[in-house]
């Protein structure tokens, strides 16, 4: 098992830089960006006020109506006549009754584990009495990982680094707790940092079935 271990040192700010590379320049969402500073959606749209930063309109274009909207009188009678005289299938009514009585969580058929995927890749685990969940009960995955054996929760200026770049490879051996400016640097391209990543990468590689690094004799 393989696991960096560095405690933080400052409360490293989301800066105009940042906002304007990842957000402006490269189209970043603001989730995506809260994942990487692991902080709410609401800091990083208070980060842009602060900055002069105009946030791009949310589009509902392609999305489909949601449940519980406000139809018009003349809509909901178009709804009812187009419904007169069906009858639905027995399996068609037992699927009915069943969506009708979902329930939630666990107790929902959908249900898949409470897991789930971001645009970028990494895994998420609903978890919303968690300290540090997203604004809809969401964890990172890694970060969950890393507490699990640390046995404490993770301070918000620990980030946790994917060894081999791979965002949803989450075993403990593949994570590393840096702090912000470690992390910073290793994704700036710090030859420093690269170097000890680069260590720790070769390390982990000699445990994979598919490496062609030959073992040390003992």
């Amino acid at each position: 098992m393989v696991l960096w271990h560095y405690m933080p040192n400052t409360l490293t700010d989301i800066s105009k830089d940042f906002l304007n590379k990842r957000y402006v320049q490269e189209g970043a969402s603001v989730k995506d960006l809260a994942l990487e500073k692991h902080c709410s959606s609401s800091a990083i749209s208070r980060a842009l006020r602060r900055h002069g930063i105009q946030a791009r309109s949310f589009s509902t274009k392609g999305l489909k109506p949601r449940l519980g909207a406000v139809l018009s009188e003349e809509t909901k009678e178009k709804i009812r006549q187009g419904h007169l005289g069906k009858k639905l299938s027995p399996d068609h009514r037992d699927q009915v009754i069943k969506t009708l009585n979902h329930g939630k969580g666990d107790k929902n058929p959908a249900w898949k584990g409470g897991e789930t995927r971001t645009g970028t890749g990494y895994v998420l685990v609903r978890q919303p009495k968690h300290p540090c969940a997203l604004g809809n009960g969401y964890v990172p995955k890694h970060r969950l990982v890393v507490e699990a054996s640390l046995n404490r929760p993770l301070a918000s200026t620990e980030h946790v680094h994917h060894i081999n770049g791979i965002k949803d490879d989450n075993r403990l051996e593949n994570l590393a707790v840096v702090t912000p400016e470690e992390h910073w640097m290793i994704h700036r391209g710090s030859v420093e940092a690269r170097a000890k990543v680069g260590l720790k990468t070769r390390e982990l590689r000699k445990t994979r079935f598919w490496s062609t690094k030959s073992k040390s004799k003992h």
